[in-house]
């Protein structure tokens, strides 16, 4: 399953931010890694059956605060997109065919 992970760091330099990218793309599974936050303080890690407690022992190895804020499939969420684009070609379809037959 195709997961979003975010990671909760406590780092202070860029070179703690290059360390935590490089641990996280080393785990198994790991497809894409990149940084978030307004200080630059979370890891977003992308994948596919990422074992996130490996994840996350792995950065504890090295900073001492590790929190997983959040967790998200991606898939659902992409699921849930075609649905909404899908119901609304339908509304659009109903208001024309609605025009159509007031003309």
């Amino acid at each position: 399953m195709k997961q979003k992970i975010v990671i909760k760091l406590q780092m202070d330099c860029d070179k703690c931010r290059n360390k935590a990218l490089k641990i996280a793309a080393e785990v198994p599974g790991v497809t894409s890694v990149s940084l978030e936050g307004d200080d630059n303080d979370r890891v977003a890690v992308t994948g596919v059956n990422v074992d996130m407690v490996c994840l996350a022992n792995q950065l504890k190895k090295k900073f001492s605060s590790v929190t997983i804020p959040t967790v998200e499939d991606l898939i659902k969420a992409d699921e849930e997109k075609k649905k909404k684009e899908e119901e609304k070609k339908k509304k659009e379809e109903r208001l024309k065919k609605m025009l159509r037959a007031a003309l």
